[in-house]
């Protein structure tokens, strides 16, 4: 009788550890989803603020437009900080460091800004569109539709055939903005 009963508590608290962990598991799984959810559609938006920086870009011919598409690339860096905050991959460090990149070597293009009106030299303008068609080979390595109907998978697992190519492009942009940056003279 005694065994029956040690027996029975044993089983009972075997059952609730067993209740308790499958509880727990749940939770944790349902926040990784959230968070995936949450880093697919952070990479969707920093893909389409990317694009549309770069398309008002080829069309920029004055300091005071440049300096409008410039705040557009420091908000796509911050987005893609806050991906890199939330989960360290390198992808995410070098989403956020192209579009700050982008960003300072523009910066150079808004001087004056917005009250001493300064046409940009042709030939930088001609860069701008080169610009933005690698900003479009970036963009386009990215599924935005899939990235934008997350199923709480990992968004890592979505662009594993696509990291190096990601991280090659951000690199080419960088270096193509740096060199609108070096480009002298800067204004007609």
């Amino acid at each position: 009788m005694r065994y029956k009963l040690v027996l029975g508590i044993l089983v009972l608290s075997l059952v609730t550890s067993l209740g308790v962990n499958a509880y727990f598991y749940t939770l944790i799984l349902s926040h990784q989803a959230q968070m995936n959810n949450f880093l697919s559609q952070t990479i969707a938006t920093w893909a389409r603020e990317m694009y549309i920086a770069g398309y008002l870009l080829q069309n920029a011919a004055t300091n005071i437009e440049v300096a409008g598409v410039d705040s557009l690339f420091e908000s796509a860096q911050m987005t893609a900080e806050t991906a890199w905050v939330y989960d360290s991959q390198t992808v995410y460090l070098h989403m956020a460091l192209t579009a700050g990149d982008v960003e300072e070597n523009l910066f150079a293009y808004c001087v004056g800004s917005p009250t001493d009106l300064k046409y940009i030299n042709q030939t930088a303008i001609e860069m701008s569109a080169i610009l933005y068609a690698k900003i479009q080979n970036l963009t386009h390595l990215f599924d935005i539709w899939e990235l934008d109907h997350p199923k709480g998978n990992d968004p890592i697992h979505l662009l594993q055939g696509s990291i190096d190519s990601i991280i090659n492009n951000c690199t080419d942009v960088r270096d193509y903005s740096a060199e609108i940056n070096n480009f002298a003279p800067k204004f007609q």
